[in-house]
Parts: C-alpha cells; sequence; structure tokens
C-alpha cells in the first residue's frame, strides 16, 4: 500500500517505510495534478500547457513525456495487474484501482460524516503542499483550506451542543493558529474563555487582537465583536454571552431552496444519481453539473428537488447555502453576474464579477442556475466564477451544455413509458406505477379528484402517453383537462397537440402554459440556419441520419450535415434514436418539436422542390433495397426499410396525392415497385401495401404502359394473397391487355403467369392452362430471352395437368420449388406466390 500524504508537505510511506521522493523538479506537480484529478483521465495536451504554459506545443509534450517516465521511475514498483499511472496516447490518468491511500481523499470522505469531524480535521496537517506555486493549485489549496476551517466551524458547534467547552476551545485554537486575524474564531475564544470562568484571559484575547488588527490592518473590530467584549466587561453571565446550545433554536440555514409543491413521479433513481454525482468523495464530486433536455422534460424540477434534498441534509456539504437563480426572465448575458449576486446578496463597489469572488471565495455554497440556455455568452464568467471560488458548486439546467472545461452534462430523458407489448395485460396497479401513466394519474386527480384508472380508460391513457412521448409538462398540460374530458376525449384533441394543450395556473412560468410557448422558447434559441433546417426536419417523420439530410435538405455534404445534425443535438432539438439500421447514427424530432416544425414548413418557398428531392432520394433507397432483399443481406434491408417506415409513407402520400405532377407520380410508382411490394409482404402489411397500389393505380393513366401493366400484375397478386380471386383476375386481365399494347415479351410473360396463378386458385385449370402454355410459347419465340419464366410456366402447367387428370403428360420441369417457381423473383423482379393455390 502506497500511503501519500499532500496536507502540509509531502510524505510517503510504501509499506509503512517512509520514502524519498526523488525526481525532476516538475514531476512533483504532474504528480500532484494527476491525484488531485483522480477520478477522470486527463488530455495530453491540457497537461503539457498546465504545467509547462511558456513552452510551445513540442516542447510542452516533449517535458511531459520525460516527466511521466521520471515519474514512473521514482514510485515504488506497483503491482503488474494495478500500476499507477494509465498512459495513453490521447490521456494520462492516476489509476483509481491502484493500491494507494491518499489523504486528501479520505479528507473529503470523512468531512461528509458528521460522526466523523475529529478525524477528517486531524488529517489536515497545514495547506496543500505549500512548497508548490503552481496556479492551478492555488484554487484547490483554497477550497481545501476553506473546507478544513467549514469543519472545525462544525465541531465547535457539536462540542458545544454537548457541553464540551474544552474541547470546542482547541478546535477554536487551531483555527486560530491557521489565521490569527479571522475574527469569528476570535469571537468564540472570547465566549469560551468567558463561559470557562477565564473571564480575563477573555478581555485579555479581546484587546489583543485588537491590536494586532489595527497593527496590520488600520481597523478596529467589527461592531459584533466590540459588543461581545462589552457583555464579557461588564461581567454579564457566561450563558447569555455564550447561549445555551442545546435549547437555542436552530440557526436558520443560509439559501432560498424551497420545498416543492408536488411530489416528483417516477424520477427517484434520477434524482439519487444527480446527488451522487455533486457528492461523490472518488472520484470527486463535480464542480459544474449541467443537467440538459428538451423544453418541457423536467429539467427545472429535478434541480429544484435535488437542492432542497441537499438543503435539508443535517450538516450538509454546503454550510454556506443552497441557493436557486432564476434566469428565465434575464435577457442580456451581461445581467447574469448581476442576478446571481442579488440572489446571494454579494455586494460592493466593483463589477458584479469581483462583488462575487469576494463574497463567495471562502464559501460552500451550491448555485442552482435555472433556464441558462439563452443566456450561453455568459458562460465564460461563469467559468471565471469557479475557477476563483473553489468552494462553490453549480447545478445548471439548460437546453445546452455550456462546454466549460470540467463540465459533466447529464441528459434528462422523458418519463418511462408502459411496453407497448405487454401494457394492455398488466394489472392497473402495475400499470399505474410506470411513471408517464403515474404523473398523468396525479395530474387527473389533481383536476377530477374522482379520476380513477381503470379496465375502460387504461387503453386510452397508455396511448395519450405515448402520443405524447413520456414528457412530463405535455403529460400535466393533458392531465388538467381531465376536469372536463375522458383520456379518450383528450387523445382525440391531441390532432392539436401545440394548442390543445394549456395551463390556466397563475404560477406556472409563461413558457410552460402551454406546449406552443415551451416549444417556441427552444425555437428562439436557434440561429437562422438552425432554424431553417429544424423546419425542414419536418419532411422526415421517421427519423434521418446525415446521410439523408444532406441529399435532400442541404447540399449534399454528409459532413456539413453531420455538424449541423450536432449542433441541434447539442440545444436538444433533435435526439439519438436507439434505432440502428446501417453504421450512420441516426436521429429523431420529438413530436411535439416536430408539430411545430411542420407549422413553419409550410410557409416554406422551398417546400415542393424539396418533397421532390425526398421523393428521389427514397425512389433511389428502393432501388437499392431491391437488389439487397434478394441476396444475403435481406434481413440487413428489411431493418433499413423498417427504420425509414414513415418517411416512406410521408413521401408517398406526397407523391400520389390528387394534385401531384407526372414526375412525383412516377417516383412514388418507383418507390412501391422497387421494394416496398415485397417488404408489405414480408412485413405482413398486406392492407397497407394494397392500399397503396390501390392509390398508384388511381392515376396510372398518366404512367407508361409498361409501368401501369406491372402496377397491375403487383397488385393482382396482392388481392390474391387475400383471396380476392375476382378482384385479381380483373387486374390480371387488364396487365395482360397493356403489357400486349406494350409490346414487352417480359412484361406479357410475367402477365400470363400471374393469370394463370389466380385462374388456378379459382379452379379454373383450362384457362390457367392455356396461359401458362402461352407463356411456353412467347419464351421459345423469344429464343429463351425469357427462360427464367419458360421454367416457371413449365412448372405450373405440370400442376395444372395434375389437377387435369393428365399425370401421363406432366411437363418437363428443372425447378423443384413445390408449387409454382424455381426462382425466387422472374427477370422483372415480381416475387413469386409464397402460398399454392394446388392441394
Amino acid at each position: 500500500m502506497l500511503r501519500i500524504h499532500l496536507f502540509g508537505y509531502l510524505r510517503l510511506f510504501f509499506d509503512d517505510r517512509a520514502l524519498t521522493f526523488v525526481a525532476l523538479p516538475r514531476a512533483l506537480p504532474l504528480w500532484a495534478y494527476l491525484l488531485l484529478n483522480r477520478g477522470q483521465p486527463v488530455a495530453r495536451e491540457a497537461l503539457a500547457f498546465t504545467l509547462w504554459p511558456d513552452s510551445t506545443e513540442a516542447q510542452a509534450r516533449g517535458s511531459l513525456r520525460r516527466h511521466l517516465y521520471d515519474l514512473r521511475r521514482a514510485l515504488p514498483e506497483a503491482p503488474a495487474d494495478a500500476p499507477w499511472l494509465l498512459v495513453t496516447p490521447q490521456h494520462v490518468q492516476w489509476n483509481p484501482r491502484a493500491p494507494y491511500w491518499l489523504d486528501v481523499a479520505v479528507f473529503e470522505q470523512l468531512g461528509g460524516n458528521a460522526a466523523r469531524l475529529a478525524e477528517a480535521i486531524d488529517l489536515y496537517a497545514g495547506p496543500l503542499l505549500p512548497a508548490l506555486d503552481e496556479p492551478w493549485l492555488w484554487f484547490e489549496r483554497e477550497r481545501l483550506h476553506g473546507q478544513y476551517l467549514n469543519l472545525l466551524r462544525q465541531s465547535i458547534a457539536q462540542h458545544c451542543q454537548r457541553g464540551a467547552l474544552d474541547a470546542a476551545l482547541v478546535d477554536v485554537q487551531r483555527g486560530l493558529a491557521d489565521d490569527p486575524l479571522r475574527e469569528d474564531f476570535v469571537r468564540e475564544r472570547i465566549a469560551l474563555q468567558h463561559a470557562l470562568g477565564d473571564r480575563s484571559g477573555a478581555l485579555q484575547t479581546y484587546r489583543r487582537f485588537a491590536h494586532d488588527l489595527k497593527a496590520e490592518l488600520g481597523v478596529p473590530p467589527m461592531a459584533e465583536t466590540q459588543d461581545l467584549a462589552r457583555l464579557v466587561l461588564q461581567d454579564v453571565p457566561a450563558s447569555e454571552v455564550l447561549g445555551d446550545p442545546a435549547a437555542a433554536p436552530p440557526a436558520p440555514r443560509p439559501g432560498n431552496a424551497t420545498a416543492p409543491v408536488r411530489s416528483l413521479i417516477g424520477r427517484d433513481e434520477t434524482v439519487d444519481e444527480i446527488m451522487r454525482i455533486l457528492l461523490a468523495a472518488s472520484p470527486p464530486a463535480a464542480r459544474l453539473l449541467t443537467l440538459t433536455g428538451p423544453g418541457g422534460v423536467g429539467k427545472t424540477r429535478l434541480a429544484q428537488e435535488v437542492a432542497w434534498r441537499l438543503a435539508q441534509q443535517p450538516a450538509g456539504p454546503y454550510p454556506d447555502g443552497v441557493f436557486a437563480v432564476a434566469l428565465a426572465a434575464v435577457q442580456d448575458p451581461a445581467l447574469v453576474l448581476a442576478t446571481i449576486s442579488s440572489t446571494v446578496g454579494a455586494h460592493g463597489s466593483g463589477s458584479a464579477l469581483s462583488n462575487l469572488i469576494d463574497h463567495l471565495r471562502y464559501k460552500q455554497m451550491l448555485l442552482v442556475l435555472d433556464n441558462f440556455e439563452h443566456v450561453l455568452l455568459a458562460a465564460g464568467e461563469i467559468n471565471a466564477l469557479l475557477h476563483a471560488a473553489p468552494g462553490l458548486r453549480l447545478l445548471v439546467t439548460s437546453q445546452a451544455a455550456l462546454n466549460l472545461y470540467g463540465e459533466h452534462a447529464f441528459d434528462v430523458a422523458s418519463l418511462a413509458l408502459p411496453d407497448a407489448r405487454r401494457s394492455v395485460r398488466l394489472p392497473l396497479a402495475e400499470l399505474a406505477a410506470v411513471p408517464s401513466v403515474a404523473l398523468f394519474c396525479e395530474g387527473a386527480r389533481a383536476a377530477a379528484p374522482r379520476f380513477e384508472l381503470t379496465e375502460d380508460n387504461a387503453a386510452d391513457v397508455i396511448l395519450l402517453c405515448a402520443r405524447l412521448e413520456g414528457m412530463p409538462l405535455a403529460i400535466e398540460l393533458a392531465a388538467a383537462r381531465s376536469k372536463l374530458f375522458t383520456p379518450a376525449e383528450i387523445v382525440q384533441q391531441l390532432d392539436n397537440t401545440l394548442d390543445a394543450l394549456r395551463s390556466r395556473a397563475a404560477d406556472v412560468p409563461e413558457r410552460h402554459r402551454s406546449l406552443r410557448a415551451a416549444v417556441a422558447w427552444s425555437y428562439g434559441l436557434l440561429d437562422d440556419r438552425e432554424k431553417q433546417l429544424f423546419a425542414r426536419l419536418a419532411l422526415l417523420p421517421g427519423g434521418f441520419t446525415a446521410e439523408s439530410v444532406a441529399a435532400i435538405l442541404l447540399d449534399g455534404d454528409d459532413g456539413h450535415a453531420l455538424e449541423a445534425l450536432e449542433r441541434l443535438l447539442d440545444k436538444n432539438i433533435v435526439r439519438l434514436s436507439a434505432v440502428k439500421a446501417g453504421p450512420q447514427p441516426r436521429f429523431f424530432v420529438l413530436a411535439v418539436l416536430r408539430a411545430f416544425a411542420e407549422e413553419l414548413l409550410a410557409g416554406d418557398d422551398a417546400l415542393e422542390a424539396l418533397c421532390l428531392r425526398r421523393a428521389r432520394y427514397f425512389a433511389g433507397l428502393a432501388g437499392q433495397a431491391r437488389a439487397g432483399l434478394a441476396g444475403k443481406e435481406q434481413g440487413a434491408w428489411l431493418d433499413r426499410l423498417a427504420a425509414e417506415e414513415n418517411n416512406l409513407r410521408a413521401s408517398l402520400a406526397w407523391s400520389l396525392r390528387a394534385g401531384a405532377d407526372d414526375e412525383a407520380v412516377g417516383l412514388g410508382v418507383e418507390l412501391i415497385l422497387g421494394a416496398l411490394t415485397e417488404y408489405w409482404v414480408r412485413r405482413a402489411r398486406l392492407p397497407e401495401g394494397l392500399a397503396w397500389h390501390q392509390q398508384a393505380l388511381a392515376l396510372r393513366e398518366r404512367l407508361p404502359l409498361g409501368v401501369q401493366s406491372r402496377l397491375l400484375q403487383r397488385t393482382c397478386w396482392y388481392e390474391t394473397l387475400q383471396g380476392s380471386y375476382d378482384t385479381a383476375r380483373r387486374y390480371g386481365d387488364l396487365a395482360i391487355e397493356l403489357a400486349r399494347a406494350d409490346g414487352s415479351r417480359e412484361l406479357l410473360s410475367t402477365g400470363l403467369q400471374m393469370a394463370g396463378l389466380v385462374a388456378g386458385h379459382q379452379g379454373d385449370y383450362d384457362r390457367a392452362g392455356g396461359y401458362f402454355r402461352e407463356t411456353i410459347a412467347g419464351s421459345a419465340a423469344g429464343q429463351g430471352e425469357v427462360s427464367h419464366n419458360l421454367a416457371v410456366a413449365y412448372n405450373n402447367l405440370s400442376i395444372v395437368l395434375k389437377h387435369q387428370g393428365s399425370t401421363s403428360r406432366r411437363s418437363p420441369c428443372t425447378a423443384r420449388h413445390w408449387p409454382f417457381g424455381a426462382p425466387r423473383t422472374t427477370s422483372c423482379g415480381w416475387h413469386r406466390p409464397c402460398v399454392s393455390w394446388a392441394t
């Protein structure tokens, strides 16, 4: 075990033997930096420029390499499976799993335990490595020193409450030994000396302090110190000077954290995780934790809950208070520090930053900065404040991270939804415990006290929560309508979600009084190019990749598209999708944001051109999928089409609308014939596929004869698969007629085959045999051009002859598939039926 002491001066012990640290002059600062940042890897670049700021990049990197080597040499041999240092080409880290003990880590850990304050205080042997004059070390040294003095104050209060005034006086003497002019400790010493019967000693302490203060700073003691000395001089009873700590009411806690009005539902694990990050001893607690997420996801409510719980902890980690600073109404980033100053009571004649630094420099405080997303330009001043006040911690809520070094970004997710596959079968008690459902039920009971989750309304509540994607604000606004409407009626109103969901509560911020207001707030944070892209993303309701965004919405540059999407991701306008269909990351826009984007898109002058580009893109994708569905990558292409399903529907709806031009109609039919006919069959979506085929057929007069024939053949196939043989026969006959007019032997061959299949299903074997014989004759006339179909025709004709009792005349067949067709597809790409009409 390697024991490392950094307080006072460096002391090392290895297996209880004292060690001398002999290394290059800068090896100790390097080691100290790694020890104090032991919780995470440190970038080599940051480490090099922190320790060698005046060197060139090459010189700094070279110095880092030499000193890392020398540091390894200076340390004792580590176990083979747990080296002291974890070094990669990009990062360096002190190994948290190595067998070591560090006084700083133990001091911070024990300091959070009120029962072990004495142990923590004893560990503080003096300032942190006082011999090192490193600018980056000043902040840590001051932070730990401030924490030490805070522990002394807590210990003094504990001793006084137990009546152990002698022990309290010892802790006071420790504080004064560290800083003889620390006036709060001087007052404690005067009061304790008087309480212990040493009135003359108390007066002597006051006179010596007044003299030293005059000599050092030229100022008299504070008024409260003079008043205390006056009481001692008048020999006022000690109980009045010191007070009765056991009987006195506890001093009010500093800070303005308030108790939440409503319970926080479905977030217990999230709250615990946030508090763990803020209070962790190893790795060190985060000094800047930013809760990110889209508007309405519950960032503010989470921060309020965490602030209140931390403020209520006995001997809490923030003895100087937990302060919440509301920034929603602050429009100018230059006013952020002034708002913080007003909240924490920092006053002075200097700038807002200097006043805050003077006020917070030695304090252990948590600031909750709510709604920072629109004042991100103030992030630089927040960074300066963090560096100057080592005891300060920040919990920030923002739709975008501050992007400061050392920031911990915590993405706040929507509330969990019921499992769509199991929810309808869940017992009501189990369903009511699902966070999104529980939030709706609580809000509904607040609006309508008699509301209950029942078997009759459970399905509608599940649908409502799913439609609102678990967004807490949307669910609460929907639940508030339960006073007038049932869940089923609220679901019907969600077609106009942005305006349907409103709140009349007077204490709700304006940006949260409707979904429209919440989304408009988020939209206002974007620059002009981001606003345009956000609106156009409504064209891709099924999600998107950088490739599809580049091809449809931008200039075709995937790199530029990915960069633009990353900016929107940082601002929580788009989200990363859990759906993976290909190597590229996939993004999506939440439904409530997409509804707003659709309104904006309606006014885009380029809308028609963008829709045409979308149709071309997905028609091209279908062409690639057509080949993929016939090969070994069939599964991957089925997943790809499934991921794009809603985009494909949107493209088809635009292409096959009543007013579409010929190119649009052609692209829609190309999309259907390219891959979707096969996809809908394999995904058991026959009714949907048939509906799209019929919608395309309504516009068939605008298509070339050959395309019309192919479309009719596919539709004939769909009707056959669904057992609608009479309808299928009409489509098949028309397909043959158009193929004859087009003059394509290939189209005629597949059309005759399809018509023969329908006739076979109907039991009309004479008609079926005629179609198959004509196919064979046509193939012979074409000198084998359509031999693919020839094999299918021979196979099918043999089945016809069998049913007619002519088994001796069964035709030769190269196929082994029963009942129809050797190949999976014909030369035109039509897929064979997957069921037999033969028995």
